[in-house]
């Protein structure tokens, strides 16, 4: 299906278009690996990577990026298959983000495109004060190779931004939601610094006056406009839901009036919207924070209590009894089960 707005192919969620791995083929050839082998062990189509706007599941990408850190013996290889992607990753959503007014509006508007086109991660943008924050998290449960999609995740947004703002600008942190790996080297090369590890969320801290940095003429008069806040609008309602429950839980307010405000709606509204749903706003808020839990207990080394205090429980075991009623296991147990190799 085509989106009418943008004239884009409206991906289904949990699907992502391949772009963003092909920098993988570069990677395997470097290291005396065909893709085509490592792709076919993974149980994929042979030809799954050869052209950008094919799509792939975001479980089955996290199954071949993690074949493939075994196959090379290159637990960072998220980080160099993500090195190259940036503004023309992203296709004609790229070309659009040049028609803004500076770094900020071109974000913004990035973010907004990406709601509707990329199925499988839920991005953010926060400014308080001096400092932005650039956040992304996944709508998978995380998997084996959740690090490495950590990895490749934070690269393409490092290099969209510094695209965006010009080649001075620098992050003031970079935080990823994964464990510390055995060796932060490349870590170190790929971002400028070392990054801090077993963060709650996969994000980019920098000075929010890089926003207001002018986009280059030559970009600007290559762009596409379309209007982001009609696509904003254009998300099935199921989705615009999920979206804002993720959103809610990554600028730390939880609640089903945050929830609201961010659905453009009253409380009211809002629960009968989730009605004819046949849910509400706290059945969906307890789905998001089972999911990003999920997440950060497959690849990170955050205690219960910490990932308690993240999502907005008042302590572990308010935490343990919600998790356990909504996965069927304890956190403990889920987090032995799903361990990521990072």
């Amino acid at each position: 299906m085509i989106n009418h707005l943008t004239g884009l192919r409206v991906i289904e969620e949990g699907a992502l278009r391949v772009a963003p791995l092909l920098g993988l083929a570069d990677v395997v050839s470097s290291n005396g690996w065909n893709l085509p082998d490592i792709v076919v062990a993974a149980g994929l189509p042979a030809d799954v990577l050869s052209h950008p706007e094919n799509t792939i599941s975001v479980f089955d990408a996290d199954r071949l990026l993690t074949l493939a850190a075994r196959r090379l013996d290159c637990p960072h290889v998220g980080l160099l298959v993500g090195k190259d992607t940036g503004l023309g990753t992203l296709g004609r959503i790229g070309r659009v983000a040049g028609g803004a007014r500076d770094a900020g509006a071109a974000l913004r508007g990035i973010l907004v495109a990406l709601h509707l086109h990329d199925r499988t991660t839920v991005p953010s943008l926060k400014v308080q004060g001096a400092v932005a924050t650039l956040s992304t998290v996944s709508l998978s449960q995380g998997g084996e190779g959740a690090a490495i999609v950590a990895d490749l995740t934070m690269m393409a947004c490092f290099n969209i931004v510094r695209e965006l703002c010009g080649p001075a600008w620098k992050p003031r942190q970079v935080r990823l939601a994964r464990r510390r790996p055995a060796g932060t080297g490349p870590y170190v090369k790929a971002f400028g610094q070392r990054p801090v590890f077993d963060a709650g969320f996969n994000a980019l801290e920098f000075d929010a006056a890089w926003l207001r940095a002018p986009l280059p003429a030559d970009r600007r008069r290559s762009a596409e406009p379309f209007d982001h806040r009609a696509v904003a609008r254009s998300l099935d309602p199921a989705s615009q839901v999920r979206r804002a429950c993720v959103t809610a839980l990554i600028e730390g307010d939880p609640s089903v009036a945050r929830l609201a405000v961010l659905l453009n709606s009253s409380r009211r509204t809002l629960n009968r919207r989730l009605a004819f749903l046949g849910t509400t706003a706290r059945a969906q808020l307890g789905t998001a924070r089972t999911l990003i839990a999920q997440q950060l207990l497959a690849a990170t080394t955050l205690s219960i209590t910490h990932i308690a205090g993240l999502l907005g429980y008042s302590d572990g075991g308010a935490f343990t009894r919600a998790f356990s009623r909504s996965a069927g296991i304890s956190p403990s147990e889920w987090r032995r089960q799903r361990s990521s190799n990072g």
